[in-house]
């Protein structure tokens, strides 16, 4: 019993739709990946309190 349900999972479909939908994942989130550059903010200020001086002195310097 326990053969056949490991010879069905590891069999050669099984195997290339695991390939496949690998593939489909990394294309889908690859391009979620290129958006992330414009929705994230490595400001200092973004990380540091408002009222720490080294956030007044770089507002106050852009």
């Amino acid at each position: 019993m326990h053969r056949q349900i490991a010879g069905k999972l590891t069999g050669p479909v099984t195997q290339w739709i695991v390939l496949a939908a690998v593939l489909f994942l990394t294309v889908g989130l690859g391009s979620l990946g290129g958006k992330l550059a414009d929705v994230k903010d490595n400001e200092q200020s973004s990380w540091v309190p408002a009222s720490a001086e080294s956030t007044r002195v770089s507002n106050q310097l852009s």
